[in-house]
Order: structure tokens, then sequence, then C-alpha cells
């Protein structure tokens, strides 16, 4: 058996504790670091993880990897919609994509990646975050020990590759990450 019914829906050894009958455990703070939303002003990272339920993605907009930041992307437009769709957890929690390569990922590319997805405000914000530079971002890879190694491009390949794990981080109101989901 392969685990698997027709409808895709996996078949579970247990049965999960309902919604919202049992807390998640702090693992660790969220480091805090300088960011630049879509515009290009600069904020603290902390103004988008606190205060809401944060699910921050890290990512960078020319990935190509399908286990690395577009299933990042489309796990979160899978989210947005049931979210959106539920009128009781508006307001409550956003969404976070933040570059790990600032030299390509500006402010305006990151506005494009975004792109109708981009909001500031509403029931469900995401917002699409960098860096001006690689040594603002090493604090906050750090921090949420996330690790990233880039192969230079040599010759014939259009563009380079950052190998990474993909990592999306549960955030409570308070900063603190509560589960850390990878593939």
């Amino acid at each position: 058996s392969s685990g698997f019914h027709r409808s895709t829906k996996p078949v579970m050894d247990f049965t999960p504790p309902p919604a919202g009958t049992y807390r998640l455990p702090v693992i660790q703070a969220v480091p805090d670091g300088n960011v630049l939303d879509e515009d290009g002003r600069p904020h603290r990272l902390a103004k988008y993880t606190r205060g809401r339920v944060t699910l921050l993605a890290l990512v960078y907009a020319t990935c190509t990897d399908p286990t690395g930041c577009p299933l990042a992307h489309a796990t979160a437009l899978t989210l947005r919609e049931r979210i959106l769709a539920d009128e009781r957890l508006h307001g409550l929690a956003r969404f976070v994509s933040l570059s790990f390569d600032p030299r390509n990922d500006t402010p305006a590319a990151m506005r494009a990646y975004g792109g109708k997805n981009r909001r500031a405000d509403g029931p469900l914000p995401w917002r699409f975050l960098t860096t001006r530079s690689v040594k603002e971002l090493a604090p906050i890879l750090d921090g949420l020990g996330q690790e990233i190694e880039s192969e230079r491009p040599g010759r014939g390949q259009p563009r380079r590759t950052i190998n990474h794990m993909l990592k999306l981080f549960l955030i409570d109101r308070e900063g603190w990450v509560r589960e850390i989901y990878t593939t």
C-alpha cells in the first residue's frame, strides 16, 4: 500500500488532536535585523514578526528547485486561500517572504516576486522583504539556523544557484518560533 487513497489524502496512523487543544513549544526567538520593504523603506524585522501569528519563508526570487522556494510559495498560496475563506482568522496572521539573495533581490525585484499576492494590510498581509546587503542578512540567517551556499555560474549557465533547505517558520505574536516546517 502506498499510504495514499485515490483522493491523495494521507493515511494517518494516529488521530491528531483538534486545533486549539494543544500548545506548540517555544523553539527559539526570531532574530531582529534591518530589512527593506518592497518600496525600499528600511524597517526592523521585528515589525513583521510581532503582533500577529507569522509564517516566515526564507526565499530567493530566481529559485527553480521544485522542493525549495516554489514549494514554499505554493504552500503559502494554499494557506492563504484557507485563511481568507474563514473570517474568524482575518486579521490574526501575516505571511512574510524574506530574500536571502540581497544582491539580486532588490526591493523592486521582491515587489515583482510578490505580484498580486503582496499586501501591506487587510485580512492577511503578505510582505516581500529583502536586506541592503549580505552583511545585514547574515545575523538573521544565523539566528534562524538557515544555511545557504552559493554556486557561481560557469560558462553557459544563466544564473547562480543558492543551495538551501526549505524552511517555513511559524512565529507566535511575541516573536517566538513555534514550529519549523521543511520538506
